[in-house]
Parts: structure tokens; C-alpha cells; sequence
């Protein structure tokens, strides 16, 4: 689900052919951005998917190189390193990623899933709404890079775009309830633009999240004395602060970070200023 750029899709896509997926496993948490935000969703989607996601994968999984090259543009630098590489593009090592899961997104994109396909996409928006939503409060903040789900802000911009839900906290900073119907129209079946009323808990989730994260520059909790605000405090705003200056500077974050996510960060960043003047 992660954002394709205008230089992704210049660039030239590699030949077909045979590749293998191989994992590593890592001591840390997985921060490949391995189609983070659909690979335990589709597990939930996918009936069939393995019992035991922490047993070494036993079997390799193969996909065709130019389907994963198309469909995953923050793995594209990889594959094309790989396509330089002695194995011949044959063979990708993902490291921290679950087998489980990979397995779960393959069947997806080769159509062999059960219950899914592209023609009802609504299950596959659940799913990946339910993953983000699970994920919200444990793994994802503001620290990890803007192309990467697992930032909040990322992973915030995707359920605005895609639930047909945003926040009806924007224009009020971190205040205001968590989610609310988008106002454009869409099909049937809550696609883009739509509301599909089954994510709007999911959604929640999430927007508590990235509330809470941008909280501390609204300095509700300190004294409102101006040149006396808590050290602490201060500290907090300063620590989002720099963030949120590091995550404005990417170079796609208009591409990335959805409109009304972009209008969250003007509006929390607003009563922080305010705040100090008070």
C-alpha cells in the first residue's frame, strides 16, 4: 500500500521471470517495507493461510519478478539491485518479514486466494483496515520513515483515502473525535470516496493514535504561563516538533500524506503556537 512516485514510474520495470522470496530473521522488530499495511491483512482474508507464522519457512515462495516490481514500488530498488546482482534477479532476501504473510499477499496477487478477488475489493479494505488498526497503539509512530505504513501519518493517510473516513478532528489540532464520513460519493461497494461502514472502529483507532502522538505540541497539559511552560512539556512538543520537520521535508510528502492528514499537522502545529503565546 505504500505510495508510488512519479520516479517509480518512470523508471523501467524488469524482465519476467521466475524470483524467489527468502527471510531472515531479524532480533528487531520488522521494518522492511514489505507491503507492510496488506501482508497480515490478507492473512485475515485468506482462509487458508499457515497456523503457525513463526516456523521457518520450509518451502520457498516464487512470484514472477515484473508482478512484484509493479506491485510493490517501495521494494523496487531492491529487486532492481538484485537484477544486477550474481543470481540473476532470482532470488530476494527479506529480512524480519513472516513467510506466513508473504504467502497470504502471493495468493492475493496471483489470484489464488479464497474468498478475495479484485472485483470485491471491500474484504481487502476491511482486512487491511483491521491490520492498521491492530498495529495502531503498538508499532507505529512518527519516528519511521514517511514511506513506511508504520508511520502513523502514513498509515492515517491511507484509511482517509481509502475507508471514504477522516477525521473530524482536523481543523481542531489533536481535539475532536477520532473519525467521520468522508464527503465525496462513491461506488457501491465503499470504494474510493465512499464510506464503507464497517472500517469507521478501525479508523478510529488509528486517528486515536496519531491524537496522541501530536498531543504534545498542543501543551494542553501545562501551565498556559507564558515562559513557564514545564520543561517536560516543552521537551515533548520539541521531540514531535522535530518529526514532524524531518517527515514535511520528505520529498513526496504531498504524494504520501493526504490532504486532510496535511491539514492535521497545519492545525496541531497551529496550537502549539498558540499555546506558547497564550
Amino acid at each position: 500500500m505504500a505510495s508510488a512516485t512519479a520516479s517509480d514510474d518512470a523508471a523501467a520495470a524488469p524482465g519476467s521471470c521466475l524470483m524467489s522470496l527468502v527471510f531472515a530473521e531479524s532480533d528487531g522488530p520488522s521494518t522492511s517495507p514489505a507491503v507492510a499495511a496488506a501482508a497480515s491483512a490478507a492473512e485475515a482474508a485468506a482462509s487458508s493461510a499457515p497456523a503457525k507464522k513463526k516456523q521457518k519457512q520450509q518451502h520457498a515462495l516464487q512470484i514472477d519478478r515484473a508482478l512484484l516490481w509493479h506491485a510493490s514500488p517501495v521494494l523496487r530498488g531492491a529487486i532492481d539491485a538484485a537484477c544486477s546482482s550474481s543470481t540473476g534477479a532470482t532470488e530476494l532476501t527479506l529480512v524480519g518479514d513472516d513467510p506466513a504473510q508473504w504467502e497470504c499477499v502471493l495468493q492475493l496477487l496471483q489470484h489464488t486466494a479464497s474468498g478475495v478477488s479484485w472485483n470485491d475489493m471491500a474484504p481487502v479494505r476491511t482486512a487491511c483496515a483491521a491490520f492498521l488498526a491492530a498495529k495502531a497503539n503498538s508499532c507505529m509512530n512518527l519516528s519511521y520513515d514517511l514511506d513506511m505504513p508504520y508511520n502513523t501519518l502514513h498509515a492515517a493517510s491511507l484509511l482517509e483515502r481509502y475507508s471514504g473516513y477522516t477525521s473530524a478532528g482536523v481543523g481542531g489540532g489533536s481535539g475532536g473525535s477520532a473519525g467521520g464520513r468522508g464527503g465525496g460519493g462513491g461506488g457501491g461497494d465503499g470504494g474510493i470516496g465512499g464510506v464503507q461502514p464497517n472500517l469507521q472502529p478501525h479508523v478510529d483507532v488509528v486517528m486515536s493514535a496519531l491524537n496522541s502522538q501530536l498531543g504534545p505540541l498542543a501543551l494542553r497539559s501545562a501551565p498556559r504561563v507564558r515562559n513557564e511552560i514545564a520543561s517536560t512539556a516543552r521537551a515533548a512538543a520539541a521531540a514531535v516538533a522535530k518529526q514532524l520537520s524531518v517527515l514535511t521535508k520528505h520529498p513526496h510528502y504531498r504524494t504520501i500524506v493526504s490532504e486532510g492528514m496535511q491539514a492535521r499537522v497545519v492545525a496541531t502545529l497551529v496550537d502549539g503556537v498558540n499555546a506558547l503565546l497564550a
